[in-house]
């Protein structure tokens, strides 16, 4: 009789304890946010291309931290603004403002557009009166300093180059936003328009900075020394700072009290404004909004309606 015995099975080697990785870690850099193992921290800092660019801002006779922000103002008021004092602050506000340089662009645009062709239109439309404004105050032209804050692709400029060629061949354009140039083309234009800006202007000149930290006067010092007065304008600039802004230009013209200063902002996004940024709350206190009543709907409701005024 044949037996067969079943064979033991070879021992199997213990699982080997499954390795523990740490936790990653940001890179510490504001903007950064580049996720890194904790010892190589130190070595990321070396060569982390965000740093760099902050050194080298920092390095700009132009760059000055925080100059046109509120620090060292007053604390963000914890009580929201009711809807009766807001109606009553709203009242008060439009008693004390003029008329409208222009229609709202929303309520010129044709019948029968869709969703995408109408806001194309509405911002064409908004470009094109901020340019006609600039030509009606005279702030063109005779080798001046314009700055385009928030410009984005630079298409602001750009329509006012289309519409004034003659007038601003001898001025220097500026073009000032804190996000990093738009590459390419879209679908219906232009994503960055510099290319075409300098065969209008004198000379274009890009930079990547937050207006917060922006000496105007500095700046127009080294890029436009010469320049007969500085202009500063800007489409959908949001929240504070439209507040940055207007430090930043009374500033600069401060500066330069015998030079002209020309201002045109298009504000937007008011829900982002802040009690500590704000430019003028002795205005708002004197037309009765009471101390602490601050909130999202000042913001949406009140500022707007008071700063599309001419005072």
């Amino acid at each position: 009789m044949l037996c067969v015995l079943p064979l033991p099975s070879p021992a199997r080697a213990a699982p080997a304890p499954a390795l523990v990785q740490p936790a990653l870690v940001q890179c510490p850099t504001p903007g950064c946010n580049t996720p890194l193992r904790p010892g190589r921290v130190a070595a990321h800092l070396l060569r982390c291309p965000v740093l760099a660019e902050i050194r080298r801002q920092e390095a700009q006779t132009w760059f000055v931290r925080g100059v046109n922000t509120g620090e060292g103002g007053e604390d963000e008021p914890e009580e929201p603004l009711t809807m009766e004092a807001a109606s009553l602050l709203e009242a008060s506000l439009e008693r004390r403002s003029g008329t409208l340089w222009h229609a709202p662009a929303s309520s010129a645009l044709p019948d029968g557009l869709g969703v995408n062709e109408r806001k194309r239109e509405r911002h064409r439309l908004q470009r094109r009166a901020i340019a006609e404004q600039l030509a009606e105050l005279g702030a063109l032209g005779r080798g001046r300093c314009i700055v385009e804050l928030g410009a984005g692709n630079g298409e602001l400029s750009l329509a006012v180059a289309e519409a004034h060629r003659d007038a601003v061949r001898s001025d220097t354009l500026v073009l000032l936003d804190q996000g990093s140039k738009p590459k390419g083309r879209s679908g219906h234009g232009r994503l960055a328009a510099d290319t075409a800006l300098e065969g209008h202007f004198a000379s274009v000149t890009r930079l990547k900075v937050g207006l917060e930290h922006v000496d105007l006067a500095a700046l127009r010092e080294e890029v436009a020394p010469s320049s007969s007065g500085l202009v500063v304008l800007a489409k959908h600039l949001c929240g504070a700072a439209s507040d940055y802004a207007l430090r930043a230009s009374v500033a600069a013209s401060v500066a330069a009290s015998a030079d002209p200063l020309e201002l045109l902002l298009a504000t937007c996004c008011h829900h982002r404004c802040s009690w500590r940024d704000f430019v003028n709350r002795p205005s708002l206190r004197s037309a009765g909004l009471a101390d602490g009543a601050w909130g999202p709907r000042c913001g949406i409701e009140i500022i707007p309606s008071h700063a599309h005024r001419k005072s």
